[in-house]
């Protein structure tokens, strides 16, 4: 062990630095042992991170799916409950009764809340750049869209319904899968998603915030 050639503290054995005053511990050759130089982090070298890019539009979605959900929630299924509609609806011996109105009511009303209450749980996940994120956007996606078929099985069934016409129903079917069919291999895939919700990525650098 020997002594700080700045402050004369004595110098644990091995050390680069004096702990007392930071100074650096000379070698044996009389020059100042250098720090390593920091090296770029995986995020730099393996390509952008933050919330932009395709992220954006998920992100809109998750903004915009609530609202439209509660929106329905207090115009149509709230009035339906008030207004008898159940009753006629659930109650042999009505034109319209069908023992299936029930369920799917019950199945339409308990899934647009809980879906409603999962998006703003991500909304939370998504700002704060949680690894968990992307996994759990892929089971709401994985929801919706069996909560969708499982919605068109009840209500194919419904005679009341089906004088209707299925294209209404289809096109639910195809919009669900599409939206997993885009987004689910996005977030398996891509580098920003992986740069970005990562343990430590609030810590990342603030120039890759857009990048």
């Amino acid at each position: 062990m020997g002594e700080c050639s700045t402050c004369g503290a004595t110098l644990d054995e091995g050390a680069r630095f004096c702990r007392r005053c930071g100074a650096a511990v000379e070698d044996a050759d009389g020059d100042a042992v250098k720090a390593p130089a920091p090296q770029p982090s995986r995020a730099i070298a393996d390509g952008p991170q933050g919330l932009g890019g395709w992220l954006i539009l998920p992100a809109i979605g998750l903004f915009g799916a609530p609202v439209l959900w509660l929106y329905f929630l207090f115009a149509d299924y709230i009035p339906l409950l008030q207004d008898g509609g159940w009753e006629v609806l659930t109650t042999p011996g009505y034109d319209v009764y069908h023992p299936l109105w029930g369920a799917l009511l019950v199945v339409e009303l308990a899934g647009t809340i809980l879906l409603t209450a999962f998006d703003l749980f991500l909304l939370v996940l998504f700002f704060r750049r949680s690894p968990a994120f992307p996994r759990l956007y892929i089971v709401s996606l994985l929801a919706y869209l069996a909560w969708t078929v499982l919605e068109v099985i009840l209500a194919v069934q419904i005679p009341a319904i089906v004088e209707l016409g299925y294209a209404d129903l289809i096109r639910d079917i195809v919009q669900a899968t599409i939206v997993c069919a885009i987004w689910i291999p996005y977030f398996l895939r891509s580098r920003r998603v992986k740069n970005t919700f990562r343990p430590g990525g609030l810590r990342a650098e603030p120039s890759l915030i857009r990048g």
